[in-house]
């Protein structure tokens, strides 16, 4: 198989610097970008299975490489229904809300906060948001029953990997046999089953890795859920010329995907 590698690195404020891979086959680019700590693979791993499909491998791929080569192929997409994504200090998060750009829908991740603050935080944002609250498994039990105490199950979307059973609340969960929404990383977990009901959501990708999830969801024909790509409010420098930009609740890409190559180095 015939395309070029290159090496790129990027900054997300919400995740810190993350490298990655991008692919060229002609006009079309795509990313290869496993996250550490929830990836299997390696970037290293990742780039030498690249390197020995250039050579003709056929055999099993590794998630983020698959991903990867379903962007060479993937549909084009201009637009794509966003998930806010609120992350950082409460003023921050506050701010970015009051900034919404017209997104019903938002993801918080409050794992890192007092019970207090989450509280407060989730009660000045639900009478305006449709919350995905994101506890990310580091609570105690009490603490996640006392937080679910003082709301109702209608205040939320969902709540992610609470780390137990918080019926009747619905749950979501990166695991298709726990919870009743199954929140998909492509670039974690590869291309889902297309009978896989699942909501796509990003690894802290640049804006090609972003396009790549939008695609997927066009591919798939995944109902028209909110794709929980709103990480590239995030990034400090995308790998884009023309910026992805939010109205009217959509994550709007460019007609054409122009790359900074100053930001490239041919592997």
């Amino acid at each position: 198989m015939d395309f070029k590698i290159y090496h790129f690195k990027i900054y997300q404020e919400a995740f810190g610097p993350k490298e990655g891979l991008l692919l060229q086959q002609e006009n079309r680019w795509s990313e290869v970008s496993p996250l550490p700590g929830r990836s299997k693979e390696t970037l290293d791993q990742a780039l030498q299975q690249l390197r020995a499909i250039q050579q003709g491998y056929q055999g099993p791929l590794l998630p983020s490489v698959a991903f990867g080569l379903f962007g060479l192929t993937a549909p084009r997409v201009t637009q794509a229904p966003v998930c806010l994504f609120l992350m950082g200090t409460p003023p921050e998060i506050l701010k970015k809300a009051e900034q919404n750009c017209g997104c019903k829908t938002a993801k918080i991740k409050l794992g890192s906060f007092d019970l207090e603050t989450a509280i407060s935080l989730v009660k000045t944002l639900k009478p305006h948001l449709r919350l995905r609250v994101d506890i990310g498994g580091r609570w105690s039990p009490q603490q996640v029953m006392s937080f679910c105490s003082h709301f109702e199950p209608k205040d939320f979307e969902f709540i992610e990997d609470p780390g137990q059973d918080v019926s009747p609340f619905a749950m979501a969960s990166d695991e298709e046999s726990w919870g009743s929404t199954v929140v998909w990383k492509p670039m974690v977990k590869g291309i889902p089953k297309k009978q896989t009901p699942v909501i796509l959501s990003s690894s802290y990708e640049s804006g090609i890795g972003l396009h790549q999830i939008a695609s997927l969801a066009k591919a798939m024909e995944i109902p028209a859920h909110p794709l929980g790509i709103g990480t590239f409010m995030n990034l400090q420098a995308d790998l884009l010329e023309d910026p992805l930009v939010i109205r009217a609740g959509q994550a709007h890409f460019p007609a054409e995907l122009r790359l900074k190559k100053e930001m490239l180095t041919l592997c």
